[in-house]
């Protein structure tokens, strides 16, 4: 079989096979942005020409790849069909051989995107990000959005910012550049309503908070998921937020503003029967000024699902995004907004947030679902997300298999779970036969996904003394921990082509090991120590620091030595 993802809309196989897999193409008057890609192809003098036939379409995405034994075509009815064209020569090319064969191909979603939790634990650097944006467009996917509350030099947060790690307006300016050249809109995304608790913990911005007297706790990982809200009826509030709209915009060139405006649990408490009217009308001052900028918003949509008679409210134009991170999503919160009639995209997740490892058991069926969904009822596109919840915890890495299966959703929806799809990730991403099958086997061993989430926890009752839920039991944890040690093994004998995955892989399965019998031991259930806590952070450590910020790495450290002191 041909590896390839996503998979294509038409394959006719041919008699015979390339002769030479290196190229010759004449670019004299090709979009340099094909030029630059087609440098990822080995070139040659006398090499098998590649002749292109382009047209003037600035949106159509669709293409033709004819490869004939001494002479490669591709025809397309603008730039971005050839571009896309050429990820599937380049895909062709990891065959040994390969075949003379007629491609006629295109998307089922005109928005394919990608959404990178950067705010709540770990700030990738630059380089991590564009090696992101090269995964992406591998795929055919073609948006990127980072998740922003506080880890940017806001004027309002600048001395804090330092404190978690903060992503650089030249950074955001690079990226954005790298993104034009590769066909992705890189959308800004802001939380402009709801969590914004960094800012207002803090003067001289505490009083603009919607429940001005809470006591937090310790665990701020917690509190910041659920609170802050600003207050919609402060008449300073609106002035912050546009503050942060002014100095944050400037960086991206996309059409588009994300203003979130999810999850305003506060509102939702003390609001009473007004919550509804209060969150829409300061959601309509927010979506003012991103118009006045000559921007088109984007939102979440889980409160208007709460309050559906405000959605009329909305300008037409706003783009709503539907998301469900359950196995067993429903659709109808996608029937719901698309019964108004107005863009929506659908939302999925990588299920890589509760875990040093994505839980492919969870993420495969959600993001199906949600794909498919989504196609019945006329969404735009699917928004494939990658939260990071409590420290974000999990690699790049170790969440590709969920970028990986929404790329090919978006692109061919029909495509069935398993079988050729798990046979062309191995071969294409992981460069390792195996690799999908052992990712579920570590996503099958954690303890009901939630092992980080209640090792978070457990730290925080017992350094602070207080009480909050823990979602696994440890009395199985030695079978677990064995099991997850003896994947280890294994790994520390193999040899990958890609080896960032394998050794990701080594230190996910290690700490998840290290997890659980810090668990046991604190919990009363203890288990014969078969790992050294040192170790282990001494190694994480090292993987963090190659593709991110210190962050909040410290945090993470600390937790994990006051655990191994009890």
């Amino acid at each position: 079989m041909l590896h390839l993802i996503p998979k294509v809309k038409r394959l006719d196989m041919k008699e015979g096979y390339l002769l030479n897999k290196a190229i010759f193409c004449d670019t004299a008057g090709l979009d340099g942005r094909l030029v630059s890609m087609l440098g990822t192809l080995h070139s040659a003098d006398g090499g098998t020409p590649l002749v292109f036939s382009v047209g003037e379409d600035a949106q159509d995405e669709s293409y033709t790849l004819s490869v004939e034994e001494q002479r490669i075509q591709i025809a397309a009815p603008g730039v971005r069909g050839a571009f896309y064209a050429i990820q599937t020569l380049r895909q062709l090319f990891t065959e040994t051989r390969v075949p003379c064969l007629y491609i006629e191909d295109k998307p089922d979603f005109a928005y394919r995107g990608f959404y990178h939790d950067v705010t709540r634990g770990k700030v990738p650097t630059l380089e991590t990000l564009k090696t992101l944006v090269d995964k992406m467009v591998y795929l055919k996917m073609n948006s990127l959005q980072l998740y922003v509350e506080h880890t940017y030099p806001f004027e309002e947060c600048r001395a804090f910012a330092e404190r978690w790690g903060a992503i650089t307006p030249q950074e955001l300016r690079a990226l954005d550049a790298y993104c034009r050249e590769r066909f992705v809109d890189f959308i800004p995304s802001l939380a402009t309503f709801g969590h914004m608790y960094e800012i207002l913990r803090k003067e001289p911005y505490r009083h603009l908070r919607v429940l001005s007297d809470y006591e937090e706790t310790h665990n701020f990982r917690w509190e910041r998921m659920r609170h802050h809200t600003i207050d919609p009826e402060n008449p300073e509030s609106l002035g912050v937020v546009k503050s942060l709209i002014g100095q944050y915009m400037p960086n991206f060139t996309s059409d588009y503003f994300n203003i979130c405006c999810d999850e305003t649990f506060d509102l939702e408490k003390s609001g009473g029967e007004r919550a509804g009217a209060l969150y829409v009308d300061f959601v309509k001052k927010i979506i003012s000024e991103i118009k006045a900028r000559g921007k088109t918003p984007m939102m979440w949509a889980d409160i208007l699902e709460k309050h559906p008679e405000t959605i009329a409210e909305l300008p037409e134009d706003t783009v709503f995004l539907s998301w469900d991170y359950s196995k067993t999503v429903g659709k109808e919160k996608i029937e719901k907004i698309a019964a108004f009639g107005r863009p929506q995209i659908v939302c999925p997740g990588t299920s890589s947030w509760s875990d040093l490892c994505e839980n492919i058991p969870i993420s495969e069926e959600n993001i199906a679902r949600m794909a498919e969904y989504g196609y019945a009822c006329g969404a735009v596109g699917v928004l494939n997300t990658n939260w990071g919840d409590l420290g974000n915890p999990c690699s790049l890495e170790l969440a590709e298999f969920g970028l990986s299966w929404g790329a090919e959703k978006s692109w061919s929806v029909g495509t069935e779970r398993g079988g050729e799809f798990y046979e062309s990730l191995d071969h294409l991403v992981y460069k390792k036969s195996g690799a999908v099958a052992l990712l579920k086997r570590i996503g099958t061993l954690s303890p009901a996904s939630r092992l980080w989430n209640s090792l978070c926890n457990l730290y925080y009752n017992l350094r602070y003394g207080e009480d909050h839920q823990l979602y696994m039991q440890s009395t199985d944890a030695e079978k677990v921990r064995d099991g997850l040690l003896e994947i280890r093994a294994s790994l520390s004998k193999q040899t990958w082509e890609r080896d960032n995955y394998r050794r990701e892989m080594m230190l996910a399965v290690e700490g998840m090991a290290v997890s659980l019998e810090l668990f046991a031991k604190v919990s009363g259930h203890p288990i014969a120590r078969k790992t050294d806590t040192e170790a282990w952070l001494r190694g994480y450590r090292e993987a963090w620091l190659l593709a991110s910020k210190e962050s909040e790495l410290e945090i993470i450290e600390e937790q994990y030595r006051f655990l191994d002191s009890m």
